[in-house]
C-alpha cells in the first residue's frame, strides 16, 4: 500500500523560469544575429517560435510531474515527461549531497540537490539529482539524508578563501590552451558578423607582422596568447572557487565554494578512504598543490564533474595544503617530503631514462628515415626535434624517479610517484581490499615488481611503480595481512631444500 500523499513533496514553482531564462539568453542573441545578417522574418520566426513554445511547456510537465520524499528510512525520486522512471535508494547508501545553485537559480532563490550513492551513472540523467528546490527545503533535504551528529561547535574550519590564490591559477596547463580557444573563438565571433575574415583580416594581420623581426612577432603572439590564457584561467578560477569555505565536523567533511554558481558539498567522512596531493609540474614551479579525498560515493574518477567533487582545496602554498590534506586523515603531518618515504631502486632511474630515450628516438628516426627518402626540410626537423626533447625527456625522467616513493605505518599505505603530475596518495589500510603484484621480464631481470591496491573508490586502484621486491612484498603484506602469504614463496627455505 503506498504512502499517503502528503509524504510526497515537489520541486519549486518557480523551476521552469530557470531554464526559460537560460533560453531567453540565447534566443535573443539568435534573432539579433539573423536580422543583422538580414534573414527573412519568416525564417526567423520558424527558428525561433518552436523552443520557445515546446520548452517552456516541457518545463512546467517536467516540474508538475517530478515528486520525492523520504519514507521509512529511504529516499524516492519519481521524474520524467515522456519516459517516466521511479527510483529509491535507502539512506544508510547515501554517501554525498550536492547542493549548487546557479546565477539565475541563485537570483530566484533555488539549489539543486545531487545525492552520490556511489553508483558509476553514464551520464546526468541518470544521477539522483532533485532541481530545484527552495533554499531552506534543500538544506532540509540535505539533512535528512545525511544528518549530523555533531555540534556548530565542534566543526572546524581548515581554509576559507584568500585573494592570493589567484596567483596560481594562471600556472595550470590549461592557459595556453585557453588562449588559442580565445584567438579560435575571436574568428568564430567575427566571421559570424559577417566579416571576411579569410580575405581581409587575416592578410591584414599578417602584413603587419611581416614587417616586424621574426623573433618580435613570434614573442609578440605567443605573449599575447599567454597573457590572454592567464586571464581567462585566473577568471574561471575565481568562478569556481570564490568564498571557498573547508569545515570538517565529527561526521561530514564540508565544502562551499563558487562566485556565479554557489557549490556545496557534503561528504560523510565514514566513507573517506583517504587523501591525495596533487603538484602538476606548473604547480611545482610556483610552489603549490591542492588536495583531493578518495572516497566512496563519488562516482567515476575519469569524470570531470566527479573530479570537481572530490577536490577539497584548490591550488594553494605546499605548507597550508599538506597541513589539511593530515588534518583530513587525522594525522599531525602529512608524508609528503622524500625524507619521509622509501626511495626506489637506482634501477627505476634506469628504465626511466630508458624510456626517455625511446619516446626520442622514435620520432626521430621516424623523421630521418622520411627524410632520406622525402626531403631534407625533414632531417633539419628531425635533428631539431631531438636536439630540443632529449634534454627535456631526460629531465623529466629524473624527477619522475625523484618523485617515486612509499611508506605505511599501522593505518595508512602511501605512494608518490608521476613527474608531469605528481601525486601523493594516503590511502586507510583497512579499506583496502586487495593488492596486485604484477612485473615485466624486464624488471624481473632488475629486481623490480609494481604493486597496485585496489579500493572501493577513487579511481578503483592506485600504484607503486617500481619498487624493490622484498620492500614491495612487506608493503604487500602490510596492505592485506595474511591474505598474501599463501602466494609468496621463502627463497631460504628453497634454497635449502634444493638438492645438491
Amino acid at each position: 500500500m503506498s504512502a499517503p500523499a502528503e509524504h510526497w513533496r515537489r520541486i519549486h514553482p518557480r523551476t521552469p523560469l530557470v531554464t526559460c531564462g537560460y533560453l531567453l539568453t540565447l534566443l535573443l542573441p539568435t534573432i539579433a544575429l539573423l536580422i543583422y545578417r538580414g534573414v527573412p522574418g519568416w525564417i526567423v520566426w520558424l527558428s525561433v517560435a518552436p523552443p520557445a513554445i515546446l520548452i517552456p511547456a516541457y518545463e512546467l510537465l517536467r516540474a508538475r510531474l517530478t515528486r520525492f520524499r523520504v519514507v521509512d528510512g529511504r529516499f524516492e525520486l519519481r521524474k520524467g515527461v515522456v519516459f517516466r522512471s521511479r527510483r529509491g535508494v535507502a539512506l544508510e547508501r547515501v554517501r554525498s549531497v550536492d547542493a549548487t545553485a546557479e546565477p539565475l537559480g541563485r537570483l530566484l532563490g533555488l539549489t539543486g540537490v545531487r545525492i552520490g550513492t556511489g553508483e558509476n551513472v553514464a551520464d546526468e540523467d541518470s544521477a539522483l539529482r532533485v532541481f530545484a528546490l527552495g533554499r531552506a527545503a534543500a538544506e532540509r533535504l540535505r539533512t535528512e539524508l545525511l544528518p549530523s551528529r555533531g555540534s556548530e561547535r565542534e566543526t572546524a574550519v581548515l581554509a576559507r578563501w584568500e585573494a592570493g590564490w589567484l596567483w596560481f591559477a594562471p600556472f595550470s596547463f590549461v592557459s595556453p590552451l585557453l588562449g588559442l580557444a580565445a584567438f579560435g573563438g575571436g574568428y568564430e565571433l567575427i566571421d559570424m558578423l559577417g566579416v571576411d575574415v579569410d580575405g581581409t583580416v587575416i592578410p591584414e594581420v599578417i602584413a603587419t607582422l611581416a614587417g616586424l623581426p621574426l623573433w618580435l612577432a613570434v614573442g609578440g603572439l605567443i605573449l599575447v596568447a599567454l597573457v590572454v590564457g592567464a586571464t581567462a584561467a585566473t577568471g574561471l578560477h575565481a568562478e569556481s572557487w570564490w568564498r571557498h569555505r573547508l569545515a570538517l565536523s565529527p561526521d561530514t567533511i564540508q565544502v562551499r565554494r563558487g562566485l556565479l554558481t554557489t557549490r556545496n558539498i557534503t561528504l560523510e567522512r565514514d566513507r573517506l578512504i583517504g587523501v591525495q596531493l596533487r603538484e602538476p609540474l606548473s604547480l611545482r614551479w610556483a610552489g603549490a598543490a591542492s588536495v583531493r579525498a578518495v572516497a566512496t560515493g563519488l562516482g567515476r574518477d575519469d569524470d570531470e564533474r566527479n573530479r570537481e567533487r572530490s577536490t577539497l582545496l584548490p591550488p594553494v602554498r605546499w605548507s597550508p595544503a599538506r597541513r589539511v590534506a593530515a588534518r583530513i586523515i587525522g594525522r599531525e603531518s602529512f608524508p609528503a617530503e622524500a625524507r619521509d618515504l622509501r626511495p626506489h631502486p637506482r634501477a627505476a632511474r634506469r628504465r626511466r631514462i630508458g624510456w626517455a630515450l625511446a619516446w626520442v628516438a622514435g620520432p626521430f628516426a621516424v623523421l630521418i628515415l622520411l627524410g632520406m627518402l622525402l626531403t631534407d626540410v625533414l632531417l633539419y626537423i628531425g635533428w631539431w626535434c631531438a636536439g630540443v626533447g632529449l634534454p627535456v625527456a631526460l629531465l623529466l625522467a629524473l624527477d619522475a624517479y625523484r618523485s617515486l616513493g612509499h611508506t605505511h605505518d599501522a593505518e595508512f599505505l602511501v605512494s608518490r610517484s608521476g613527474s608531469v603530475c605528481r601525486t601523493t596518495t594516503a590511502l586507510r589500510r583497512a579499506d583496502v581490499i586487495g593488492v596486485t603484484i604484477s612485473r615485466s621480464p624486464f624488471q624481473r631481470r632488475s629486481g623490480l615488481i609494481n604493486l597496485t591496491a585496489t579500493i572501493a573508490g577513487g579511481t578503483g586502484a592506485y600504484r607503486v611503480p617500481d619498487t624493490d621486491q622484498d620492500e614491495g612484498l612487506e608493503f604487500a603484506r602490510h596492505a592485506v595481512g595474511g591474505l598474501i602469504t599463501p602466494f609468496l614463496i621463502d627463497d631460504r627455505s628453497s634454497d635449502a631444500q634444493r638438492p645438491a
